[in-house]
């Protein structure tokens, strides 16, 4: 099954906030429990499709149709965990999105990739979610922290050169033109942010390459056990709801946003 990092959405109840509704509106509409982000840690995994769910249940409350775009604008790029720190510690932009593009699995298992195209004086970073290609919410989420990934790297007043989407566009397109700092084109071929080639070639300032060393080797050490991902997960629940009363196989299954009979 699909799934990605809770850190990806980590944001979302301060962005309900910031349009003045209340987060637990939309995780009711989804069928989650209000504490759900209070439940788990950024490193928890959630199914692909439920943030979808949830995204547009946000959509919903919020009467924000760009509500994914809004969230994936991200100050750093902690929302990758772990990745994220190597990705900073690499000496250039290029080597920063090869070690995402390497790692991308331990942030979504499955159904989406991410890929780095160059081509003439243009780069690309590109997203693709394989498994729910209508997913409108979650490849705006995504597109969105393709670009704080690249804000970071290569400094607050970079801009793309033009962010393109699969999906078709709204009547409206200021709000992502706004968002994004950017013409944005919608009917595209892929959900991209384009950018300057010359970008791929600039340092990371301050990037430790000692300290990237000892990141890589902990990160592979880390995907060599990722089939005990899921059990683990279930174990630390199990652990946390039985002082609770509240451990079942239905409340589980709730926390970890999944079907009983998928759990």
């Amino acid at each position: 099954m699909s799934q990605v990092r809770i850190g990806a959405i980590g944001r979302f109840n301060d962005q309900m906030k910031e349009l003045n509704c209340n987060p637990a509106d939309a995780l009711n509409l989804a069928g989650l429990p209000e504490t759900f982000f209070d439940e788990h840690t950024s490193d928890d995994m959630i199914g692909v499709e439920k943030i979808e769910v949830l995204l547009n249940a946000a959509v919903q409350v919020s009467q924000c149709p760009h509500f994914g775009a809004l969230l994936g604008i991200q100050p750093d790029i902690s929302f990758l965990g772990l990745i994220g720190y190597v990705m900073k510690q690499s000496s250039d932009v290029r080597t920063a999105l090869h070690e995402l593009i390497k790692h991308f699995t331990m942030h979504i298992r499955e159904g989406a990739y991410v890929e780095l195209q160059e081509f003439n004086e243009f780069g690309a970073l590109n997203f693709l979610i394989t498994d729910s290609p209508e997913a409108r919410q979650s490849s705006e989420l995504a597109i969105a922290e393709c670009m704080s990934i690249m804000k970071t790297m290569c400094g607050a007043n970079w801009k793309p050169t033009i962010v393109n989407f699969s999906h078709s566009g709204k009547d409206n397109d200021t709000p992502y033109r706004k968002i994004f700092g950017a013409p944005v084109q919608f009917n595209q071929e892929k959900n991209q942010v384009l950018f300057l080639r010359s970008d791929l070639d600039l340092p990371i300032a301050q990037a430790d390459p000692e300290l990237n060393r000892i990141l890589r080797s902990y990160m592979e050490s880390i995907k060599t056990d990722s089939g005990q991902d899921i059990q683990g997960q279930v174990e630390k629940l199990i652990r946390r709801t039985l002082p609770e009363g509240k451990c079942s196989v239905d409340h589980i299954a709730g926390l970890m946003a999944m079907h009983r009979r998928t759990l």
